[in-house]
């Protein structure tokens, strides 16, 4: 007899502890652990180059914070998940999370995860508005404070809305679950949560296109150094943050849909492939995983671009600096002649 009368099928039991599911809480877990050693070169990087702008510096830091907090909660509830299968396995009633046990972790993997989609409408707009730089760079304090609450207030406000009126009642395989009671609401929030991550990652492409298209009018307008060399690093940024947020949001688009699409289709996937298949749709932890990688490969980039860029500046103005020696010269000696 069971706790609530309620017990998994012995499928699902036997699922819960194959070696398959095994092997996707161990894979999910070297993940977050390699996620964690590229976080730290990447904060290095952040830190010890000035290869960003202050703002988007800010706003990537904030990025990792999160995703540091969001690995440690999955990583938190794969272990638990772990100890449950091994100290329960052969109990079917016992093997699986009462909906009210993963209350903690639901809220903070679900906040993490809203965190996430809202800092990547935040950096959309930080390089957006870079493109007015002289205003922005003035006031950018008073923007980034701005993002950061806009970012760290409305998950609350969306958790509110998601979790309003549930009822914690049914049995879920790993506390990153939804309540069943919840599920076909949390799953019209995520779609329209991902139409507007779409929307964003549209205008991302757009900006950088623009941003483009901008420096390159301005190698043929403008011939200060210092107004070049800032369009240009204003181009990189934006490069590097446009592909941080198109990988965001494919990863967590894709996991999301996929996910929604096996729990759907369960003519197409047996019970028994179920969970261990929508174990490894983590799109937040690879996200999280990537973001490190890729501020790293970017920087390195960014630094190779600017000395390059600072050579070819260098070279172009020592040129200038020669032609006009010429001309001063030519110029003196014909008045010595005249």
């Amino acid at each position: 007899m069971d706790r609530d009368g309620n017990c998994t099928t012995e499928a699902i039991r036997s699922t819960l502890t194959s070696p398959f599911m095994m092997s996707n809480h161990c894979f999910i877990l070297l993940v977050i652990l390699v996620s964690f050693f590229a976080t730290n070169l990447a904060l290095q990087k952040l830190y010890g180059r000035n290869i960003f702008p202050n703002s988007t510096r800010i706003l990537l830091c904030s990025a990792i914070a999160n995703g540091v907090i969001h690995q440690l909660t999955v990583a938190e509830i794969r272990l638990r998940t772990i100890f449950r299968a091994l100290a329960y396995g052969s109990d079917a009633c016992a093997i699986q999370f009462h909906s009210s046990e993963c209350i903690i972790e639901q809220n903070i993997y679900y906040y993490t995860n809203f965190f996430t989609s809202l800092c990547c409408i935040s950096l959309y707009f930080d390089r957006l508005f870079s493109t007015n730089s002289k205003h922005f760079q003035q006031n950018y304090k008073f923007f980034v404070v701005l993002f950061l609450v806009f970012q760290s207030i409305i998950p609350i406000f969306l958790l509110h809305l998601v979790y309003y009126n549930v009822t914690y009642t049914g049995y879920v395989s790993m506390c990153n679950y939804p309540p069943p009671s919840i599920g076909s609401k949390f799953y019209i929030f995520n779609r329209f949560r991902f139409c507007v991550l779409g929307l964003f990652f549209i205008l991302s492409f757009l900006t950088f296109i623009l941003n483009r298209k901008q420096e390159k009018r301005m190698i043929h307008r403008v011939y200060d150094t210092i107004s070049r060399y800032k369009s240009y690093e204003n181009l990189l940024a934006t490069k590097a943050v446009c592909i941080i947020i198109i990988v965001q949001i494919i990863c967590l688009a894709t996991t999301a849909i996929a996910t929604e699409q096996i729990r759907m289709h369960t003519d197409i996937f047996p019970e028994t492939i179920v969970d261990p298949l929508t174990g490894f749709m983590m799109g937040l932890t690879y996200s999280n995983f990537f973001l490190p990688i890729i501020i790293c490969y970017q920087s390195n980039q960014i630094s190779k671009r600017r000395r390059r860029n600072i050579g070819k500046m260098k070279n172009q103005k020592e040129g200038f600096l020669d032609h006009f020696t010429t001309l001063d010269f030519l110029w003196n000696r014909k008045k010595n002649f005249d």
